[in-house]
């Protein structure tokens, strides 16, 4: 996972939380052995089982109890990083949820943590900034993916080629038996694929046996009591967590290599709560006080300093409680070709002009950054340069209706950039058709698509100047006539080239 900040399930792990009583002196509330919990926050849930607005840190009010979040409920807090000084950034930089999805492509459900940089308050549905993955699966927590603006999209492969299992956290059966003191370590075998600089589809191509590395290990552990946030003013919260720790390797070759190592806190109150990022103390980089702790660390026998922290103990009580922003995670997406990075455009269909279309790649700097030697990143190029009117094309893929019989609700639309300057239109249109491909039912918003994102521009990066627009369609009503659903891109504007970056259609139950 990205030094910048910083999966399929066996199957469904029952809801039911089963407890194992921790007797140390100052533990206050008994620890899971679930480790969904772990990695699922927790609310406070009222008598007829619906998320209330609460930290249950303080405990639940009267009437209520504590348990998971569930797959479609409303978050009824948030979680950011601990304020900045001299009252700068009373809410943090950073807001870290962890709620659950079901995983349309690999079966199961995993811990959905979306990571936005602020003014997140304000944010609209698409503004987020990234995203991890964790799942449990064959008996371990285990990381899959990640998002950010740094190494754009990422997958750790387990030794079997799935999306997970790689990058292990920690397993279910130390959740039994925690123990101050007491620390477990093991290598994985792990590959991990920036597939979006290779312009490879999501999750990336894994061969078995080929680019695994075997040695780097995991290290888990057991911390009561550790005291997260209290920094400019925070409150400090303190919070029993397993500790898992990755990046030395086996054996140790500081003669010739210095090492960097990735540190996550899980507790079973709010999943993953703290991150850190620990560079080898021969880098000689500076230290960061995001944290507020101690700022070198020995670990395995070396030095290392803290070079980057996020402590999402800050709790912002949302009354009523609210639906998580849309946001793409490919897990749920149930679009083929979404990231136009197969070998031709198919599934999609164009409606006008085929010329106007074309798949391209962007090697900019940024978007080749972690393949330099690969082919870049894939995008859709739609070209309306030479229109003297309205664009008069557009693009659609149609799913067929079973993906979504059961959904009740579904996020849908895409990301994307103007090459030109200004902006320009695009319609986006979800449609039920029917055996005859009729539209009988159609929900629909436009986009406002501009030249670039957050200063950047499409010569300087396709992802980073990529907007992202998607709307949530809700209460779902399927016609029994439906056969299928239709995403629909419609570019209306004239003059304008338009870049689409990746397409979205995310049915959640």
């Amino acid at each position: 996972m990205p030094v910048t900040r910083t999966g399929r399930g066996a199957g469904v792990i029952s809801l039911a939380c089963a407890f194992v009583t921790f007797a140390h002196p100052a533990a206050s509330r008994q620890h899971s052995t679930d480790p969904l919990d772990w990695i699922i926050q927790h609310v406070c849930a009222d008598g007829a089982d619906k998320p209330v607005p609460a930290d249950p840190y303080d405990g639940c009010p009267a009437g209520t109890h504590e348990r998971r979040l569930k797959v479609g409920e409303p978050l009824p807090y948030l979680r950011h990083d601990q304020p900045g000084n001299n009252g700068d950034h009373p809410h943090g930089f950073q807001r870290h949820d962890a709620y659950p999805l079901v995983d349309v492509r690999y079966g199961g459900i995993f811990s959905a943590n979306d990571f936005d940089f602020g003014p997140y308050w304000e944010m609209e549905p698409g503004e987020g900034d990234g995203f991890d993955v964790y799942r449990v699966a064959n008996g371990y927590a285990t990381g899959g993916g990640t998002r950010d603006g740094g190494t754009y999209s990422a997958t750790f492969f387990g030794g079997d080629c799935k999306p997970f299992g790689g990058w292990v956290l920690f397993p279910a059966s130390f959740l039994s038996s925690l123990a101050p003191g007491v620390e477990h370590d093991e290598a994985f075998p792990i590959h991990g694929i920036w597939w979006e600089h290779l312009g490879q589809p999501w999750p990336g191509i894994c061969e078995r046996g080929k680019g695994f590395v075997t040695n780097t290990l995991t290290t888990w552990s057991f911390e009561p009591d550790h005291v997260f946030g209290g920094l400019n003013g925070a409150r400090p919260k303190k919070i029993d967590a397993i500790v898992s720790t990755h990046g030395l390797a086996r054996p140790l070759k500081p003669e010739l290599h210095t090492y960097h190592l990735e540190r996550i806190y899980f507790t079973d109150l709010y999943g993953a709560t703290r991150w850190e990022a620990w560079t080898d103390a021969r880098e000689k980089r500076s230290s960061t006080d995001n944290c507020g702790d101690d700022t070198t660390l020995t670990f395995g026998g070396l030095e290392f300093t803290l070079t980057n922290c996020r402590d999402w103990s800050v709790i912002e009580i949302l009354d009523p409680p609210r639906l998580p922003a849309p946001w793409p995670y490919p897990e749920t997406n149930v679009l083929a070709n979404w990231h136009f990075s197969g070998d031709g455009l198919a599934p999609w269909r164009v409606a006008g002009d085929q010329a106007q279309i074309s798949l391209a790649n962007s090697r900019a700097a940024r978007d080749i950054q972690f393949a330099p030697k690969g082919p870049g990143l894939r995008y859709l190029r739609i070209d309306c340069s030479q229109k003297e009117t309205d664009c008069g094309l557009s693009i659609y893929q149609d799913i067929p209706i079973r993906e979504a019989e059961s959904a009740k609700m579904i996020d849908y639309g895409f990301s994307g950039v103007i090459v030109d300057q200004g902006e320009g239109l695009v319609d986006v249109s979800l449609s039920q058709r029917d055996v005859k491909g009729d539209s009988v039912s159609e929900v629909s918003f436009t986009a406002h698509l501009t030249s670039e994102f957050k200063k950047r521009t499409a010569a300087d990066s396709v992802y980073l100047a990529s907007s992202v627009f998607l709307n949530r369609w809700s209460p779902v009503a399927i016609k029994t006539s439906a056969v299928s659903l239709r995403l629909t891109l419609s570019p209306r504007t004239r003059g304008k080239r338009y870049d689409i970056l990746d397409t979205w259609v995310m049915p959640k139950v």
